[in-house]
């Protein structure tokens, strides 16, 4: 009869450097925030201290824990440590923002909601989603900050928007601003302009990239690769390299201050054939053969079959054709010196020189001029996100 060997528990210790980084990612913002509100430069450092603290005792006490055989703990803590120093940078980048532009109350304020929020977290046990989110509402607040700036200014006076520290909010919004953009800015003929010439550009590309990239997936032809390899050839050469010989081509056909001279340098695109052909390279062959059988020809193959496959990646191409002819400007600059043809691009610009003491109505025809991005972006989205990842794994 074998003999019952009672098994000991091994004793477990916490790594020192897993402390060691949480105290030092707890610690910087403790001690700096009070520090903030008296001198912004020294808190910001102690907080900036602490950061790094945290980085290099973690990953040190990671790199101890995955070596050792024993029972050693202290990942959590370590992760925990890191996953506060990374707010801490978010925090430090908007609250530089907001110096800049505010007071260093605000942002004092700023950087210590965030560190109660990351404390909860850990108190919580999610600390990694909310870093997570509050990375990602970082980032976002830092790249929509001078979006509502534009909006703020547009509702502002000009006395107002030259004080110091600027208002943040306008409390007496100016209205008559976006009135005054369009009808002072003839807003309706630019946007109207701009709205025909980003349509054809944007049909133009479809189709081109649609009829380019069938014939790079699906036909046979001498010399496929070649021809595909120019195409793509075409991405590495900027528009300023072409653009006197565009211009000249242009003038000699009589198109200048027309808007096939707008439109037609842009109806095909090098992008938009390799997206599409990336498309239609994932219809499976058997799906071809099949219609084949059907007595489907290429043409009717492309348009019932192979089209409404590559939707995501032909509203993908939809979007971006919009978003690059909208914003075109030196072209229509330099094709047309009629009003009655220029776009909203030379509009705004013509609005700043016509408005020099009047920059809130500057700021009002961004808005108008930007509208509809926006709602595109808005609808589009998914379409955007969903033609880009398209292919991109492989099941």
């Amino acid at each position: 009869m074998a003999a019952d060997v009672a098994t000991v528990p091994q004793a477990t210790h916490v790594n020192p450097l897993s402390v060691a980084a949480l105290v030092a990612a707890v610690a910087g913002p403790v001690v700096g925030v009070p520090l903030w509100f008296a001198r912004p430069m020294y808190g910001g450092v102690v907080v900036l201290l602490g950061f790094a603290l945290a980085l290099g005792f973690g990953f040190s006490a990671r790199g101890q824990i995955e070596m050792s055989s024993g029972r050693e703990t202290g990942r959590q803590l370590a992760d925990a440590a890191i996953v506060i120093g990374l707010v801490e940078v978010g925090a430090l980048v908007l609250t530089a923002l907001v110096l800049i532009t505010v007071n260093a109350v605000l942002a004092g304020v700023i950087v210590t909601g965030l560190t109660v929020a990351v404390l909860l977290a850990l108190i919580l046990g999610n600390a990694r989603l909310v870093a997570r989110y509050l990375l990602l509402t970082l980032l976002a607040a830092v790249v929509l900050f001078p979006i509502y700036i534009t909006l703020v200014n547009s509702l502002l006076t000009p006395e107002q928007i030259s004080r110091r520290p600027p208002s943040m909010f306008p409390f007496d919004p100016q209205w008559d601003t976006y009135s005054e953009a369009w009808s002072a800015g003839h807003m309706a003929t630019y946007l109207r302009n701009s709205f025909i010439v980003t349509i054809l550009i944007t049909v133009g590309q479809i189709v081109t990239a649609v009829l380019a990239g069938y014939a790079f997936a699906f036909l046979q032809f001498p010399l496929k690769r070649t021809l595909f390899v120019v195409f793509l050839s075409t991405l590495m050469v900027p528009f300023e390299v072409t653009i006197i010989t565009n211009l000249q081509t242009v003038d000699s056909l009589g198109w200048l201050n027309s808007y096939q001279g707008l439109a037609v340098p842009f109806l095909a695109t090098g992008f938009g054939a390799f997206l599409l052909r990336q498309a239609f390279l994932q219809v499976p062959r058997d799906l071809q053969d099949a219609a084949a059988m059907d007595g489907y020809g290429h043409l009717r193959f492309m348009v019932r079959v192979a089209v409404p496959l590559a939707r995501p990646a032909i509203a993908a191409l939809a979007v971006f054709g919009f978003l690059s002819a909208w914003n075109q400007y030196l072209w229509p600059l330099l094709v047309t010196d009629d009003d009655q043809y220029r776009t909203v691009q030379i509009g705004l610009k013509q609005l700043r020189g016509t408005q020099l003491d009047e920059i809130n109505v500057t700021f009002a025809g961004v808005i108008i001029a930007a509208v509809p991005l926006l709602i595109l972006l808005v609808f589009f989205q998914k379409q955007l996100v969903r033609g880009l990842t398209a292919g991109a794994v492989k099941g």
